[in-house]
């Protein structure tokens, strides 16, 4: 018998001690945190953070950014959107995230900026709060870009960032094994956002109405194309494409005559009309300052006009894959522009029989 006395207060000891140890445990207001902040989220009942998702709305699309020869600030923002469960939590809040990132000096949230480094920005000390009666977040991310150029990246090299850590903040809900406190733990999302092309300088269009409003027989101004270089550099506009539509009338294969603002000629090649989408090519570029407009006016010539009926004649851009420019550093863009040119305009301008 006494060989049995022994063996059973030592599990009765260790009994009373798992008890003594749980009680204080669950009475005590503590943080969980993970073992390793790499891992996925640690196991508490109310690990509640949704897969965060960019907002399109207020994200910058894809396009090129003009860092210049000495790069660029909190050139480019994408908003994360960070939504919280109801599974045992109360409100939470962010306390550390983590992006990668490729061709960036650094990302900032709030007043916190991390720099890049081997391909990682990492930024601690974050207190960002779930506005009350919210479950959502929505955090705006900053990203700074390195000079293009010499001593910079090569123009044309592809800027990324990817939201991959988040380490957060919940506090338990009653009849949660850890009721009133301060669960801490994280996930490891994969989060893209949009990429970004680097170039040192790059040009904005818009298109305006003729100063023409009457179509006739000879040239005629049909499309203004204003052209401007970013203040970060100097550009060449190397070839502009046109789409003309003509109704009631006929184009003649006089050459297309392009005027500058003060009604000057510029030079230009190929520039006969043997179709309706002629391309208009600038002899040797034309130079743009830095932070320099130029309106370039284009005149089509019309060989005849029918006696009835309704005649026009209508001019947008073409296809952005034939706008052709280059930046400082002499790089020729082109292929391009479908993706990161943004804001290529698509609006028209037209003159019509009187």
């Amino acid at each position: 018998m006494k060989k049995y006395i022994i063996p059973v207060l030592i599990v009765i000891v260790i009994l009373l001690s798992y008890q003594t140890f749980r009680s204080i445990f669950n009475s005590r207001s503590s943080v969980v945190e993970p073992s390793n902040l790499g891992a996925s989220a640690t196991t508490v009942t109310c690990s509640n953070l949704n897969t965060p998702v960019l907002v399109a709305s207020s994200t910058t699309a894809g396009q090129y950014i003009a860092a210049g020869s000495t790069g660029i600030a909190d050139a480019a923002k994408f908003t994360y959107k960070f939504t919280f469960g109801n599974n045992g939590c109360t409100i939470a809040g962010i306390k550390e995230l983590k992006f990668s990132a490729t061709n960036a000096t650094s990302v900032k949230v709030g007043g916190i900026s991390a720099p890049v480094i081997s391909g990682v920005a990492y930024l601690a000390g974050l207190s960002l709060t779930v506005p009350a009666g919210s479950s959502n977040l929505n955090v705006d991310v900053y990203v700074s870009y390195p000079a293009v150029g010499s001593g910079g990246v090569a123009s044309n090299s592809t800027s990324q960032i990817a939201l991959t850590y988040v380490k957060y903040w919940a506090t338990a809900k009653s009849g949660n094994n850890y009721a009133g406190s301060n669960i801490i733990t994280a996930i490891t999302p994969s989060i893209s956002a949009p990429m970004m092309m680097l170039v040192n300088s790059k040009p904005a269009i818009t298109v305006s109405q003729s100063g023409n409003s009457v179509l006739a027989v000879g040239s005629n101004e049909v499309i203004d194309a204003t052209v401007t270089a970013d203040t970060h550099g100097s550009i060449k506009l190397n070839s502009l494409p046109i789409k003309l539509s003509v109704i009631g009338a006929t184009l003649s294969n006089s050459s297309i005559i392009v005027k500058d603002s003060s009604n000057s000629v510029v030079a230009t090649t190929n520039t006969s009309v043997t179709s309706g989408n002629p391309v208009i090519s600038f002899s040797k570029g034309y130079a743009l300052t830095a932070g320099k407009s130029q309106t370039f006016k284009v005149y089509i010539s019309i060989a005849s006009i029918n006696k009835t009926g309704a005649a026009s004649l209508a001019a947008s851009l073409g296809d952005s894959s034939n706008f052709s420019w280059s930046d400082s550093t002499g790089k020729v863009m082109t292929g391009n522009n479908k993706t990161y040119l943004y804001n290529y305009p698509t609006n028209s301008s037209a003159i019509y029989k009187k």
